[in-house]
């Protein structure tokens, strides 16, 4: 939040003469306490007369695009001028042209007069008049905002030549309102005398030192021969008669009065805000025998209706997002830097509210906020909060969002909130635009994700492997996870919850010879949502997550432990009778028995082969039984087969089969 003072002067300034072109516009250097206030306007080329009379239109655009409703005009009108002694002649002239000038130092363009020297200074405003001589003239403003009448506040009148002797500068209040004292300078350290002229009009005097010696222009030190110089402020006045009354060359320089205070230097596509403010002087009020030189004694500012505690003036909407009068609000710091706004985020599902407390305030006036939902650069209409009436004093209101739905919310580590606040409700209608008194301010502020988002987990234990889910109630309806190292967390990516009026369901196509160990889900946001440590059922191979758990915000992972499945599976082969030899041409039949004694996993669709050896042949199909809930195929096999397989055999623990195989042994020695 920034704002520009546009303020009337009327500086004098004894010096030669040095060709420079004047331009209407702010200084750039300069000590002054109000060089963001004073919008200097320029009367001609340097040396050009005026003393016949001059009216000067100067302005700007407040914000952009540029047009003629954001247009300031401010209109400055010389007349009347007569010679109360010596010459006529009011003449441009660049303040800094004289080792004693007072003005350049505080308010310059390029920099100031060094106390000897080349002028660096381009800010020609100044009006001068010949050595020796008084000139009076009738000085008034009056400013247009998109061609409407728009009140000034006062005057400036400065004397920037640090008079001494019998010079003065003066401002006879034609027009009314107070003098306030409200800039000084004196490098050496004399102090200038006011002088309060009674009588109807009042006239007040500003006069150096009486003793020549006493100014600073002669001062040993270059850097120390600027004042001393006082600047006045004719409060309540847009119009006075000015005199200056030189003993050498003297010189005024004049100009308008007006604050503007702007929004900051976020993206150009959220548009400018400005408020034209109606701030108040406070003590300062020019009175005999008061030292004016002493800062203490100076006039100072008050802002009635305000974001926060500060308003701090700039000439445009460049500065910082964190600067530190843009303090509605705790501000922090984040992937741009500083400007966050220090506030609880939003923490409800698309549709519901989002409310920031405490938002500092100083009324009586209304406060709005516009907050960048869709991160369109944009501060739509439908981005607004509810307008929230600031009491008289200092305060705090809340303001309050309702989020939007569908596209209208996407989560952003940076988006932008702007905050005005105005006397009248229509002066917080618009998120840009020109609104008369109040202010604005713009934060950075960081938008997290609202929709839940869940994403599948995977531990493997022993070996590693891809693993395949299938899911419902998610934007992505299958999922591979893949473990690279035993016992280690894989997970897979994001997706957001489809409806958290249905619960997630998450199958795993468990593969051949793996079991699921367990599974289950937690949420990284617990702290935000207050979610359970752990949570969802589990039924064979699909976990199921409730609609309690599918909260605004939460970042769920559910994770799926699987091992490799372990039976203690054994085989054993007899002979019926328990006979080790065989007779060649005989026919016999053997036993071949798997049991899974202690698991601790049954062990299903397993095998058996027996190669039979050389010279043994079946004599016809083998028979296969169980027992302890052992399965397997009841028979198979065919004669003169020369092997033994049997498959899909299920033995849970506990279980055996047992496979008879008839066989016969070949009459021939040689099939041996």
């Amino acid at each position: 939040m920034k704002t520009i003072r546009l303020a009337l002067t009327l500086a004098l300034a004894c010096a030669a003469l040095l060709p420079q072109f004047a331009h209407a516009q702010f200084a750039t250097g300069g000590t002054g306490l109000h060089r963001s206030r004073i919008f200097w306007v320029d009367w001609g080329n340097n040396g050009q007369n005026v003393y016949s009379g001059a009216t000067i239109t100067r302005g700007f655009n407040i914000g952009t695009p540029a047009t003629t409703a954001n247009r300031l005009d401010i209109t400055c009108t010389l007349s009347n001028a007569n010679t109360t002694a010596g010459t006529q002649g009011l003449f441009v002239y660049t303040p800094g042209s004289w080792q004693g000038d007072g003005l350049d130092e505080l308010y310059n363009i390029g920099g100031n007069q060094p106390g000897t020297g080349t002028n660096p200074n381009t800010l020609s405003v100044g009006l001068r008049v010949n050595g020796g001589s008084t000139v009076e003239f009738d000085f008034n403003c009056s400013a247009t905002l998109g061609g409407a009448p728009f009140a000034l506040t006062g005057l400036v009148f400065a004397d920037a030549e640090a008079s001494g002797g019998s010079e003065y500068v003066a401002a006879r209040l034609t027009s009314g309102g107070t003098l306030r004292v409200i800039d000084q300078i004196s490098q050496c350290g004399s102090s200038s005398t006011v002088n309060v002229i009674a009588g109807t009009p009042q006239e007040v005097r500003f006069n150096g030192p009486t003793a020549p010696q006493n100014s600073c222009e002669s001062n040993a030190t270059a850097s120390l021969r600027a004042g001393p110089s006082l600047v006045g402020f004719v409060d309540g006045a847009t119009g006075a008669r000015v005199i200056a009354r030189g003993g050498g060359v003297s010189a005024v320089a004049v100009g308008a009065v007006l604050e503007l205070e702007f929004s900051e230097a976020i993206p150009a596509s959220y548009g400018i805000a400005a408020h034209v403010l109606n701030s108040a002087w406070t003590g300062g009020v020019a009175a005999n025998g008061v030292n004016f030189n002493n800062p203490a004694n100076l006039a100072t500012l008050i802002y009635n209706a305000r974001l926060g505690a500060t308003v701090s003036p700039d000439v445009d909407a460049t500065g910082a997002v964190g600067g530190s009068d843009v303090d509605a609000l705790p501000k922090t710091t984040g992937p741009l830097g500083a400007g966050y706004a220090n506030v609880a985020a939003p923490n409800a599902l698309p549709g519901g509210s989002y409310t920031i407390a405490n938002v500092a305030c100083v009324g009586p006036a209304q406060v709005r906020g516009w907050i960048d939902f869709n991160g369109n650069g944009v501060f739509d209409g439908a981005e607004a909060s509810n307008a929230a009436a600031c009491a008289a004093g200092s305060g705090s209101v809340s303001l309050t969002w309702t989020l939007p739905t569908g596209g209208g919310y996407v989560a952003q580590p940076t988006s932008h909130l702007r905050l005005r606040l105005a006397p009248a409700l229509s002066g917080v209608a618009a998120a840009t635009g020109v609104s008369t008194n109040g202010e604005v301010e713009d934060y950075r502020i960081a938008l997290p994700a609202l929709v839940p988002s869940l994403r599948i987990g995977k531990i493997s234990q022993t070996q590693t492997g891809t693993f395949n889910f299938t899911a419902t109630n998610l934007s992505s309806a299958a999922f591979a996870v893949t473990t690279t190292a035993s016992a280690t967390l894989a997970t897979s990516a994001s997706a957001n919850v489809s409806s958290t009026a249905a619960v997630v369901t998450i199958t795993e196509a468990v593969p051949a010879g793996w079991t699921i160990a367990s599974a289950s889900c937690s949420d990284a946001n617990a702290a935000i949502t207050g979610n359970p440590a752990s949570f969802g059922s589990l039924a064979g191979a699909v976990l199921t997550v409730p609609t309690s758990a599918l909260r605004a915000r939460a970042d769920i992972t559910c994770t799926y432990n699987n091992r490799l499945l372990t039976a203690d599976l054994a085989i054993s082969k007899s002979e019926v009778g328990g006979a080790s030899a065989f007779t060649p041409g005989a026919t016999s039949t053997y036993t071949l028995q798997a049991c899974n004694s202690a698991g601790p996993d049954a062990a299903s669709g397993a095998s058996i082969s027996d190669p039979l050896p050389s010279g043994v042949r079946l004599t016809g199909p083998w028979s296969c039984s169980g027992s302890g809930g052992g399965v397997c195929p009841g028979s198979g096999g065919a004669l003169d087969d020369t092997a033994v397989a049997v498959a899909g055999i299920d033995l849970p623990v506990g279980a055996c089969v047992n496979v008879s195989v008839p066989v016969r042994f070949s009459p021939n020695a040689s099939d041996y």
